[in-house]
This record gives C-alpha cells, structure tokens and sequence, in this order.
C-alpha cells in the first residue's frame, strides 16, 4: 500500500468509535498517528469482547499507532502536549463543544502555536444550534435525523457514527490538509454527525420534494413497496435480497426462473405491486437461500444470498480481497483487523 500521507503528523485526542477509525484510516495511508488517552485510557479498551488485556474493538481501531498519556488537566502535562502540536499537521478530537476552550487547546489557542494546523472537531451536533451541547449516540443522531423510522428496526452497525463521524471527518481533513500544505494556513473542521448522517439521505429527500412526505415503513419503494426490490424468505427459513430496480435485471430474473410472463410487471401500475409481490415471495419458498444463489450468480439480475457475518467472512469475494489482517501484540496476543478497504495504486 502507497504511504500516501508520510510525513504527516495526526494527535488524536478521540475516543471511542467516530474519531478512532478516522485516524486509523490516515494511519493506514501512512501518517503518524499519536494516539493521546486520559489516565483512565479510552472507553473502548474496557468494552467486551476482550483479549488478555483491551478489548477487540480498541486493537481492531487502534493497532498502527502510537500512544501517549496526558491529562490536560494537568499544566505540565498540557505543556508537554503543545510542545506536540508545533511539529503535527493535525489535531483530531471529539470533546463536546467548549471542553477544548476550557483546557486551553481549542482551535484558537493551538492555531497560534501552528499557523498552518488543521483542527478537526467531530461531534454529534456541530459547534452551533440548540442541541450542541446534548449527550448523544448512534441511535440518537439516526432517530433526529428521520433515518431510524424509515429503517424500523436497529442494526449493529453504526450508520451516523461511521458513515456521519469518521469517513466525513476523513474527507474534511484531506480536504483541509492539501491546502493547509499549499498555502500555509489553518482550518478549523467542525464534523455533526447529525449533519453528515442526514446529508447522505438524498433518497428521502427526493421524495419529500414531490409530494410523497413520510411514506409508511415498507411501503416507500426501496423499504419494500416496490416488488423487484427487496428480501425475500427462502425454503430453508433464510433470506435472499433481489435488486432488479432496472428492467434489464428484471428481465433476467423472469428468464432464469422461467417466469417470462412476469418481465410486463415491471412497467406496469404500482396498484399492482401487492399482487406482483406475493407472487415473488412464493416462488422463493420453493429453493433455499443457496440453491437460489446457484441458480442466480451468473444471470445478471443483481440477487445475492443474505448471509450472516460469519459466512461474510468465507465469502469468496471478501476472501479473494484479502479483507482480513492478522496482528499479533505482547499485551493481547493474535487478532485480526480489516485491512484499509481502498486500494490506491
């Protein structure tokens, strides 16, 4: 892999999941990372499963870089943490709004030691607004931002803190950072969660601007209204996710099933939908899951068995792409992390 941000220096002051798989990220592309903990260290060293000694998710998230223990509460050791900044390019952190002023290394004060610093601030709801200074979660900033009602149901996967928190704090700093390089000047980043999480929901949005405002759960046409696209139950009692929105992939399902009587569904009124949908989910229940994945991989109509996690991993697809990394520390002995998903040539 191409250590593409080599001679950059990133001081975490993050915890837990958002900020940490950021910088792991610009770790992986060749920054030096310092990662600096409280004396307590970060919360998610203590969250199981564990192995000798930190948890899984703190290696997995952790493993390439390096640490130090400050309490900024302490003078000397603030000290020791600006002498740090002057030589770094950029200071991560997720305090809630006003900490960081308080100790003395908020964006202002740092910005004097380093003129040309980039200051990146992830936190639930920015910087501004009423509810800057509320207590959040995952579960929070998908609820506020209309993202949980039309899911129905929680996953464990943390949309907002992933996809809101770390990959579009990742794009502010790279952003801030080519310039910041160029000409020689500070940027202060400030990541909502709330804010990125509710930007990606373009599909709502278009929805809502033609009229069609808070459309029951599975009934909007990617949540289960429109029949073509959708999960469907197998002989075997488990899943498969069809994904024919085109006519194209339709078509192709309708040949490989022998149901080419069904190809004039797919422009025809969506009164019919209902119908159109039973029918669907009845010839699912005559294969199983992997019988149906045969009978569909090579046919071009975008079906896919539903597989848990620990199939994922076997997956041939995920195996072929080297997804898994094997580590091995003194303090916690062997474990796996995801190699960095990008491949950069």
């Amino acid at each position: 892999m191409l250590k593409l941000l080599e001679g950059i220096k990133i001081l975490d002051l993050t915890r837990l999941l958002p900020g940490p798989l950021c910088t792991l990220y610009l770790a992986e592309l060749g920054a030096e990372v310092i990662k600096i903990e409280p004396p307590e260290g970060d919360y998610v060293r203590y969250i199981p499963p564990k192995a000798k000694k930190n948890s899984y998710i703190f290696l997995q998230l952790n493993h390439n870089k390096k640490n130090k223990t400050f309490d900024l509460k302490d003078p000397e050791h603030r000290k020791e943490f600006l002498a740090l900044v002057k030589d770094a390019q950029v200071v991560v952190e997720s305090f809630r709004p006003g900490v960081t002023k308080s100790l003395g290394i908020d964006f202002e004060a740092l910005k004097n030691i380093n003129p040309s610093l980039v200051y990146c601030s992830i936190t639930g709801y920015g910087q501004s607004g009423p509810y800057r200074d509320f207590a959040g979660h995952d579960i929070n900033y998908l609820a506020t931002s209309g993202i949980l009602e039309q899911m129905g149901n929680l996953a464990n996967f943390q949309i907002a803190d992933l996809a809101g928190g770390s990959l579009s704090a990742c794009v502010g700093i790279l952003a801030a950072l080519l310039d910041s390089q160029k000409n020689k000047r500070a940027h202060f980043i400030d990541v909502s969660m709330l804010d990125c999480v509710m930007g990606l929901n373009h599909v709502a949005l278009a929805g809502y601007q033609s009229g069609r405002i808070d459309i029951p759960l599975g009934e909007d046409l990617l949540s289960g209204g429109f029949p073509f696209y959708g999960l469907f139950t197998t002989k075997d009692g488990r899943q498969f996710a069809l994904g024919a929105l085109e006519v194209k992939f339709w078509k192709n399902f309708c040949e490989a099933t022998n149901k080419t009587e069904w190809i004039k569904w797919h422009s025809e009124p969506q009164r019919n939908y209902p119908r159109f949908k039973s029918e669907i989910a009845g010839l699912f229940l005559t294969r199983t899951m992997r019988e149906w994945e045969d009978l569909l991989k090579d046919k071009e109509c975008c079906g896919s068995s539903v597989l848990k996690f620990s199939e994922a991993l076997m997956d041939p697809q995920v195996k072929s792409r080297q997804m898994l990394k094997e580590h091995q520390t003194p303090e916690d002995g062997p474990f796996k992390s995801y190699k960095f998903p990008i491949i950069i040539e």
